[in-house]
Parts: C-alpha cells; sequence; structure tokens
C-alpha cells in the first residue's frame, strides 16, 4: 500500500470519528431540548472529548462542544463542561 493511501484512510477514519461526534452531540442536544419547560432547572452536560487513548488528536470535538454548550445555553440550558 502506498503511504499516500494509508494517509488517505487515516484522514477517512479521523472525518467519520468528528462526524460521528458531532452526529451524536446533535442527537443528545434534540433529545435534552425535548423536555419540557415544565420540568424544572435543565441542565446539560457537555463532553467533547478530542484526545483517545488510542486515536490521534482531534482538534474539532472540543470546539463541537464549546458550541453545543453555548446553543443549549441560549435555550436555557444550565450547560456543564
Amino acid at each position: 500500500m502506498r503511504a499516500s493511501a494509508r494517509t488517505d484512510n487515516k484522514l477517512r477514519k479521523q472525518d467519520k470519528g468528528e462526524r460521528d461526534t458531532l452526529i451524536g452531540a446533535m442527537i443528545v442536544a434534540l433529545l435534552l431540548a425535548a423536555v419540557p419547560a415544565s420540568a424544572g432547572t435543565r441542565v446539560a452536560l457537555v463532553i467533547g472529548n478530542s484526545a483517545y487513548q488510542n486515536a490521534p488528536f482531534l482538534p474539532n470535538p472540543a470546539n463541537d462542544a464549546a458550541d453545543l454548550s453555548a446553543s443549549l445555553g441560549r435555550l436555557g440550558f444550565d450547560v456543564k463542561h
């Protein structure tokens, strides 16, 4: 296998991991947003893990978590980082 093909495979895996993290965060946000307002204080725990033990550093999960935290904060959630 050529070096460029190995690099392409690594990039595809990294892109998939970042996409999966973003999709998971969106699902959590949608589920949390569906909670009725009468339920009292709305709390959201947002985790953006960029440092997996067996994978290269991923810059986007931390950025995605910050964006999601800001959005949930605007929706009235007490966001915990």
